[in-house]
C-alpha cells in the first residue's frame, strides 16, 4: 500500500488533469447542450482569468454592455455578467497578488477619495431602512473601486491599448444595435417619439441609460481619433494593422455617435456637447480653434436653419422645453400632458429627494435607500419610485446627507485632477485614452444632473477606464508600473 503512495504521489498533475477531462466528458454527457457548453465556457474563462487576470479586464469590457442580457435577482440585486467579471477580476487579482507578492499601487488621490465616499455612504446606513438596499450601493461602489485598482495595476503599455479597443468594440456593437433599432422601428411602443421615431434602447432596455452607457465611451473614441494625425506621423513602420485600427476607431467612434443621436436622450446630447468641447480644447491650441470656428459657424447654422425653417422641425422641438428642467414649479399644480409628462415626473423625484435631505440633512435617509423611503415622500400620483431621483446629486444628498453629497464631489474632484495629471504626464496613445477619461468624467458630471449613470455596470466602466488612465501616468519606476514580465513569473 505505501509503495502505491508513493507512486501515486509522484502523479498527482496528471491525476488532477485526468480528473479534469472525465469530469468535463460526464459534464458534456449528462447536461443539456447549452448548459454543458456555457459551464466549459465558464471553467476556461476562469482558468484563463486565474493565469493572466488581466483577461478578465477585456472581458469585462464586452460584459457590461450585453452582460445584462440575462441576470439572476439575488434579494435586490441583479447579477449579470458585468457582476459576475468584476468579481472575478477581484478575486483572480488578489490571488495572484498573494501568490506572487506582487507588488500593488493603490495610493492616490482617487483611492482615498472613494474609501472616504464609502465609509461616509456605510455610516449613513445606521439610519437606513433597507440595509439590503443599502448593500447593493455599497457594492456597487465597492465594484467601481475594485476595477479601478485592478485596472491601474494590470494594465500597462500595449495592455492598455487592446483594453481600449475592447471598449471601443461594446460601444460600436451598441451604437449598430441601436441605429438598427432606429431605422427599423423595433421596440416597444412607449418609446416612439413625436409620432414617427423609435428611441434607440440597445440592450439597456431603455434609451437614457443606453444613451449614458454611449456618452461615457465616445470621449475616448473621439481622442483617439484626434489623435490619428500625430501617430501617424510619428510611426515609423506604417503596417496594415494600423490602417486598419484607426479605420477600426473611426467607424467605432461613428456608431456610437450614431447610437447617441438616435436614442433622443437630451441629457446625453448636452452631456456630448460638454465632452467634447472638453476633449477638443485639451487636445491642443489648434483644435481648440478649430472647436471656435466650428461653434460659430454651428450657431450661425442653427439660427439660419431656424429662421428660414430649414432646422429639422423634430430637434427644435426636442430642445424646446429642456429649460423648464431647472425652472422650480410644485408638481402638485401642474396639470400633466404628454408634452410636459417627462419634466413633471422628473421634477416630482426631484422634490422627492429633496424632501428625504431636509428632513436628514446630515446623512441622510440611508445610502442606496432613496427607492426603500419613496413611498413616504411620493408626491401626487408619482408613486412609482423609479430607482433613483433622475438627478445623482440630489439622490446622494437624500441618501447620504451633506457629508455623501461632499464626500461625492471630493471622488469627482480628485478624478478629474489625478487624469489631468496622467494626461501631463504622457503622450501618443496613452495621452488620448487620458484625455478620453476626462471626457468621460465631463459628460458623466453632466448627464448625471437628469439621470443617474451609475446603472446597468457603467460604475465598473468608470473604474475601469479612470484606472486605464492612472496607469498610463505611472511615473517610472513606479514599483507596480514596471513589474515582472508575466512570463517570468512561475506558473
Amino acid at each position: 500500500m505505501k509503495a502505491l503512495w508513493w507512486t501515486l504521489h509522484g502523479h498527482v498533475p496528471e491525476m488532477v488533469l485526468g480528473g479534469l477531462v472525465v469530469g468535463t466528458a460526464l459534464l458534456v454527457a449528462l447536461l443539456p447542450l447549452v448548459v454543458a457548453a456555457a459551464a466549459i465556457a465558464g471553467t476556461l474563462v476562469v482558468l484563463l482569468t486565474l493565469i493572466r487576470p488581466h483577461y478578465a479586464l477585456y472581458l469585462l469590457a464586452l460584459a457590461i454592455p450585453f452582460g445584462s442580457l440575462h441576470e439572476v435577482a439575488v434579494g435586490p440585486v441583479s447579477i449579470g455578467g458585468a457582476e459576475a467579471v468584476g468579481l472575478l477580476i477581484a478575486g483572480a487579482w488578489v490571488l495572484r497578488v498573494l501568490a506572487l507578492r506582487e507588488p500593488v499601487r493603490w495610493r492616490g488621490p482617487l483611492t482615498w477619495a472613494l474609501v472616504l465616499f464609502l465609509y461616509v455612504g456605510l455610516v449613513s446606513t445606521l439610519g437606513a431602512l433597507s440595509l439590503a438596499h443599502s448593500a447593493k450601493e455599497l457594492l456597487r461602489w465597492a465594484e467601481l473601486l475594485v476595477v479601478f485598482l485592478a485596472a491601474g495595476n494590470l494594465l500597462r503599455g500595449r495592455r492598455i491599448a487592446i483594453a481600449t479597443g475592447f471598449v471601443l468594440l461594446g460601444a460600436a456593437l451598441e451604437g449598430l444595435l441601436g441605429l438598427y433599432q432606429f431605422f427599423r422601428q423595433v421596440g416597444p411602443e412607449g418609446f416612439v417619439l413625436l409620432g414617427r421615431f423609435m428611441r434607440a434602447y440597445g440592450t439597456f432596455r431603455q434609451p437614457n441609460p443606453y444613451a449614458g452607457y454611449l456618452g461615457l465611451v465616445f470621449p475616448v473614441a473621439l481622442a483617439l481619433l484626434l489623435s490619428a494625425p500625430q501617430a501617424w506621423r510619428a510611426a515609423a513602420n506604417r503596417r496594415g494593422w494600423r490602417i486598419a485600427a484607426w479605420v477600426g476607431v473611426g467607424i467605432a467612434a461613428a456608431l456610437t455617435l450614431g447610437g447617441i443621436v438616435a436614442s433622443w436622450s437630451r441629457g446625453a446630447w448636452i452631456g456630448l456637447a460638454a465632452s467634447t468641447a472638453t476633449v477638443i480644447l485639451l487636445r491642443g491650441k489648434r483644435w481648440a480653434a478649430g472647436l471656435l470656428i466650428a461653434l460659430a459657424v454651428g450657431t450661425l447654422a442653427v439660427v439660419g436653419g431656424t429662421a428660414t425653417h430649414l432646422l429639422p422641425p423634430a430637434i427644435g422641438e426636442r430642445f424646446a422645453d429642456v429649460g423648464a428642467y431647472f425652472r422650480p414649479f410644485d408638481v402638485r399644480t401642474v396639470e400633466v400632458t404628454d408634452a410636459n409628462w417627462a419634466i413633471v415626473e422628473r421634477m416630482a423625484h426631484w422634490q422627492a429627494g429633496w424632501a428625504m435631505f431636509s428632513d436628514r440633512p446630515w446623512l441622510g435617509v440611508g445610502f442606496g435607500n432613496y427607492e426603500a423611503v419613496y413611498p413616504a415622500y411620493a408626491i401626487g400620483a408619482w408613486r412609482d419610485p423609479l430607482g433613483h431621483a433622475h438627478n445623482y446629486y440630489i439622490n446622494v444628498a437624500a441618501e447620504a446627507g451633506l457629508l455623501g453629497l461632499a464626500t461625492y464631489v471630493a471622488v469627482m474632484v480628485a478624478a478629474l485632477a489625478q487624469t489631468m495629471r496622467s494626461a501631463g504626464r504622457t503622450s501618443g496613445l496613452s495621452r488620448a485614452v487620458c484625455i478620453g477619461a476626462v471626457g468621460l468624467l465631463v459628460h458623466l458630471g453632466v448627464h448625471n444632473l437628469v439621470d443617474n449613470l451609475y446603472v446597468h455596470g457603467m460604475n465598473m466602466l468608470v473604474g475601469m477606464t479612470l484606472g486605464m488612465a492612472w496607469a498610463a501616468g505611472a511615473p517610472t519606476g513606479d514599483a507596480a508600473s514596471s513589474p515582472r514580465p508575466p512570463e517570468a513569473h512561475p506558473a
